[in-house]
C-alpha cells in the first residue's frame, strides 16, 4: 500500500510491531511515548504562540514608537516655527478673502496699508498654527491644534482627549501623552505648550508668567492599520515545519526504541521470544492468576535425540533444524496472549493464560502432531525416521505453590515423556 507523507509520520510504529509475545506490552508502551511526542508538539506550538505575541508586541511597540518620533518632529517643527514667529515680532501677510485679521489678537499694529494701498495684517504665533492646522487638515495627513483649558479663542479650546493630558502636564506627572484610536486608523499626540516671554502681550491678563504651561500641541495623523497575517503566515510555517520534523524524528526514535527493545526478547535464531521475555511475561501470567484465580497452563517441549542430530548433520543443518521446528510450533500458537519461547538449546516453552488442563494437553497433541508431519529426516533417532518433540504439561489453578514449583512440576512432566519413550505429551 503506497504511503503518503502524513501517513509516513503519523502512522504509530506500533502498526509495524509483530503481534504476540510482547505485542501488547510494547504497544502500551509505545502509546506513552507518543504521548510524550505529542505533548512535546503541543509545547512547540504553545513556544511558537508565545513567540508570534511576543514578536506581534514587539511589533506594535516599534510602530508606536515610530509614530511617537514622528509626532515629536511635526511638535518640534511647530515650535520652531513659532518661536520664529515670536523673534520677528510677528509676520504680515496680505488680507484676502480666505485670510481675515486676526479678532483675537490685541495689537494696535495687528493692520497696516502699505504706500501703495495694500491691507496687510499680522500672523502672530497662535494664529500662524492655526493656519498651518487648517492647511494641513485639508490633506487628511497630519493636523495640528493648538489647545488650552483656559483658551483665549473658544477654537483652541481643549477637545474631549486633551482634558486629562493637559491637567496631568500642569501637575508636571507627564511630559507628553499620546494614544492610538484604532477605531479611525488615528494617532494622536500631545505635548506642553510653555509660555515665552512674546506670549505675555496676550496672555499676560491670564495670569501667565514665563516657564508656565498654558497649554500644548496636539498632532494627530492617520496610520495604516498593522496587518498581523505576514507574521502569523511565517509563524505558522515555522510551527508547522517544526512540528513535522519533531514528529518525524520522534517517530524515528520510536521505531529505534521499539526495535532494540523487541531485539532484546527475541532470540535471534528462530525469532521466537527469547528466556527473558518468558520470564517476564511467566511472572505477570502467574501473579494474574493467582490474583483472579483463573487458570494458567504451561507446555515443556524438547526435540528428541537432537545432540545426535546435531553431531551427525552438523550445526549449520542443526540451526536450520531449530528455525523449521520454531516456525511449525508458531503456526499452531494463534491466540494473542498466548506465548511461545525458546527456553534453550533444543527446548521451547508455551505459556497458555486461562487454559484447562484438557486444553493445555490437547494443545501439546497438536504441537506434538505438527513437528512430526514436518517429515524432518532424522536417522539417527530412535522408534521414528522423521524428528519428533516431548511435550510436558502442567496447569495451575488457584493454589498455594510458587512460581518455581510451578516451572518444576513441567519439567517434571517432560521428564516423564522422555522416560516412557519420547515422542507423546505427559502432564
Amino acid at each position: 500500500m503506497k504511503k503518503n507523507i502524513f501517513t509516513f509520520i503519523f502512522q504509530s510504529p506500533d502498526s509495524e510491531v509483530e503481534e504476540g509475545a510482547g505485542g501488547v506490552e510494547r504497544h502500551k508502551v509505545n502509546r506513552i511515548r507518543w504521548g510524550f511526542l505529542f505533548v512535546i508538539t503541543l509545547l512547540w506550538f504553545l513556544f511558537i504562540y508565545i513567540l508570534f505575541y511576543w514578536n506581534l508586541s514587539r511589533s506594535r511597540e516599534f510602530h508606536i514608537g515610530e509614530n511617537v518620533r514622528a509626532a515629536r518632529s511635526f511638535f518640534e517643527m511647530v515650535v520652531v516655527a513659532r518661536r520664529w514667529n515670536a523673534e520677528q515680532g510677528g509676520v504680515y501677510v496680505p488680507v484676502t478673502d480666505k485670510l481675515q485679521p486676526n479678532p483675537w489678537l490685541k495689537d494696535p499694529l495687528r493692520d497696516v496699508v502699505t504706500r501703495g494701498g495694500m491691507e496687510l495684517t499680522m500672523i502672530n504665533p497662535a494664529f500662524m498654527t492655526r493656519l498651518i492646522s487648517e492647511d494641513s487638515s485639508t490633506s487628511k495627513l497630519v493636523d495640528f491644534h493648538i489647545t488650552s483649558l483656559k483658551p483665549l479663542r473658544p477654537g483652541n479650546a481643549a477637545r474631549a482627549w486633551e482634558k486629562d493630558p493637559l491637567k496631568d502636564f500642569e501637575r508636571k506627572k507627564i511630559k507628553e501623552y499620546w494614544y492610538v484610536d484604532d477605531t479611525r486608523e488615528r494617532f494622536h499626540y500631545i505635548a506642553p505648550l510653555y509660555t515665552e516671554e512674546s506670549c505675555l502681550d496676550c496672555h499676560r491678563e491670564q495670569g501667565y508668567k514665563v516657564g508656565d504651561i498654558r497649554g500644548g500641541i496636539s498632532v494627530n495623523f492617520h496610520i495604516p492599520e498593522q496587518r498581523i497575517w505576514p507574521l502569523a503566515v511565517n509563524m505558522l510555517l515555522v510551527g508547522g515545519v517544526g512540528a513535522a520534523i519533531i514528529l518525524f524524528f520522534g517517530r524515528q526514535l520510536i521505531r529505534s526504541f521499539d526495535t532494540v527493545e523487541k531485539l532484546a526478547e527475541v532470540d535471534s535464531l528462530t525469532k521466537l521470544a527469547n528466556r527473558r521475555r518468558f520470564s517476564l511475561t511467566f511472572h505477570r501470567e502467574f501473579s494474574l492468576a493467582r490474583r483472579n484465580g483463573t487458570s494458567l497452563s504451561m507446555i515443556l517441549c524438547d526435540i528428541d535425540y537432537f545432540k545426535p542430530y546435531n553431531d551427525n548433520y552438523g550445526h549449520p543443518e542443526g540451526d536450520n533444524c531449530l528455525r523449521h521446528v520454531a516456525r511449525a510450533l508458531a503456526e499452531e500458537i494463534k491466540r494473542p496472549g498466548d506465548l511461545l519461547a525458546r527456553y534453550g538449546g533444543e527446548e521451547f516453552i508455551v505459556i497458555l493464560p486461562e487454559t484447562s488442563a484438557e486444553g493445555c494437553r490437547r494443545v501439546a497433541e497438536l504441537l506434538r502432531e505438527k513437528v512430526e508431519q514436518q517429515h524432518i529426516p532424522h536417522e539417527f533417532g530412535a522408534g521414528s525416521p522423521w524428528l519428533t518433540m516431548s511435550f510436558g504439561c502442567s496447569t495451575f489453578c488457584d493454589e498455594d505453590i510458587s512460581e518455581e514449583e510451578f516451572l518444576n512440576r513441567v519439567d517434571q512432566a517432560l521428564y516423564r515423556a522422555k522416560e516412557k519413550g519420547r515422542n507423546r505429551v505427559e502432564g
